[in-house]
This record gives C-alpha cells, structure tokens and sequence, in this order.
C-alpha cells in the first residue's frame, strides 16, 4: 500500500525535514544586549540580523503560552516605530532581567 500511493511518501519526507529544521532554528538563535544596542542573529536558510538601537523601543511586553508557563518560559516582543522583534523561549527570570534592563536604558 505504501510504495503505490506518493502521499505516505511524502510525510514520511517531511517529518524529518520538519524536526531538523526546528532544531537548526533554535540553535541559531542568539541576541546580545549592549549598553546602546540590541543584537540578534536568527534563521534556518538564510542569516537575519537586527540591529535595535536601545533609544528607540518604545515598548516591551512579555508573552507566555500555557505550554511556556509550565515550563517557566517566556517571549519578549519589542516594539519600536519600524516594527516589533520577538525573541523565544528564555528563561522567565531571565526574560524580566532583560526587560527590565532594556526599560532602565530607555
């Protein structure tokens, strides 16, 4: 039954693609935090860079889901005029530091 039908096939495929992919998404996931800006590096094909200065975020919120609340995560999303930047899955002790770090620069 498998080898006549190419669906079975093809999520047989994806699913290791999948879990490789999450996994090289989350290991290159890095951000730095100066005394003027805020650094981050992220993707899974290609490189994404940001480059937040710390005077222009104009407001910093942290979200958890119910799996991340369990197991003492946390996303901090900051907002500034260009847009929002997200960065997943600290630490919540280690999220509050950093927001409160970022709001004290502000």
């Amino acid at each position: 039954y498998f080898t006549n039908n190419y669906y079975w096939w093809f999520i047989l495929l994806i699913i290791p693609y999948a879990v490789i992919s999450i996994f090289v998404a989350y290991r290159k996931w890095k951000f730095t935090v100066n005394d003027g800006i805020m650094y981050t590096h992220h993707g899974i094909f290609e490189n994404k860079n940001n480059i937040i200065q710390l005077y222009k975020i104009q407001n910093i919120k942290i979200l958890q889901t119910p799996y991340q609340w369990r197991r003492n995560l946390a996303n901090i999303k900051i907002y500034t005029a260009a847009g929002s930047l997200l960065i997943p899955y600290l630490k919540f002790e280690m999220a509050i530091q950093i927001k409160d770090y970022l709001l004290f620069k502000v």
